[in-house]
């Protein structure tokens, strides 16, 4: 579902949007990269989709120029490195594919500029009315009353060695390089919790993982995500995605083998420290803009369909081996 935003007006004063290319910019350049993000799916025809199939991806300007990974810092650098700074004229592709899209569209960045709150909408800039910006930290205010901290699953080398291991001493798993799954493998046997990570539906929704982990006692669906406030929408979106398939289709439960559903659930493992306050997490500390947004709207989707809406936040002290 597309995240709605009212009181939204279009930039059109053209020293207004210069100003604030040029902010942007100046952002680049210092490599202010908390207050960015990036985009993983996007709404098609009211579902939303992930923008790119695979992440073998490059930036196109003129030439392309070869993404390690789909992160800010490695588009950054790319920027910085060769001054690309007309931003207009930046495209994401896949490196064997055709479809490319505008970065400016995928990048989330919102600036302060003489009292109006400024922010990227679909490549455009944007302002947002003050009584909407009100409205979403009351929001978010509900959302950080059923968030907590649980150090039981914070993210430690020891962990994903365990689930690797485990993936290690039997054929039913998959063997896979990135962190995430190893460590679902470690909660799934660690709380008995059935393993969902991977795992889709033929048919009907194709592309839709339903969920990580599945807790029995509680019925609770689950998303996992390691990372940036990047991988923390894209945990949003793809839970939502979840949500959307299940009320149109309840016999999912039976092809992916689990029980009823009560509660929606996300795990986010982090390394930033902004969003910890006093034992306690506030989200409206994130200078992400669309993530707030993006996290209202997946509250609001999950009581609407009569779910209970659960957050678990950890802390991140993976560090990778680089022999």
């Amino acid at each position: 579902m597309k995240t709605p935003i009212p009181r939204l007006e279009v930039v059109k004063d053209e020293k207004i949007k210069k100003e604030l290319n040029n902010r942007l910019v100046c952002d680049i350049t210092q490599r202010n990269y908390e207050v960015f993000s990036l985009s993983y799916f996007t709404d098609r025809g009211g579902e939303l989709e992930k923008i790119f199939k695979e992440q073998d991806l490059v930036l196109q300007y003129y030439k392309p120029y070869y993404l390690s990974e789909y992160t800010i810092p490695n588009i950054f650098s790319i920027i910085n490195e060769h001054k690309l700074y007309y931003l207009d004229g930046l495209k994401l592709k896949e490196r064997n594919g055709v479809n490319s899209i505008k970065l400016l569209h995928v990048l989330d960045y919102s600036v302060e500029y003489e009292g109006t709150m400024f922010c990227l909408l679909e490549g455009k800039w944007a302002s947002l009315n003050q009584s909407f910006l009100k409205y979403i930290e009351n929001q978010i205010e509900h959302v950080n009353s059923f968030t907590l901290i649980n150090e039981d699953y914070n993210l430690t080398n020891d962990k994903v060695e365990i689930g690797r291991g485990i993936i290690a001493d039997s054929e039913e798993y998959d063997d896979v390089e990135y962190e995430e799954y190893p460590f679902n493998v470690y909660l799934a046997e660690e709380k008995n919790l059935k393993l969902l990570d991977r795992i889709t539906v033929k048919g009907e929704f194709p592309n839709i993982e339903f969920a990580d982990l599945y807790f029995p006692e509680s019925q609770s669906l689950m998303h996992v995500k390691i990372g940036s406030t990047s991988n923390l929408r894209a945990c949003i979106a793809q839970s939502e995605n979840s949500l959307i398939a299940f009320s149109q289709n309840p016999k999912i439960k039976e092809s992916i083998e689990i029980g009823d559903v009560k509660e929606i659930s996300m795990l986010f493992v982090v390394s930033t420290k902004n969003m910890f306050v006093d034992n306690s997490i506030d989200f409206n500390k994130s200078k992400s803009l669309n993530f707030k947004i993006e996290l209202v709207n997946w509250y609001k989707s999950v009581i609407n369909q009569n779910y209970i809406p659960k957050v678990i936040v950890s802390k991140n002290f993976y560090t990778k081996n680089e022999n």
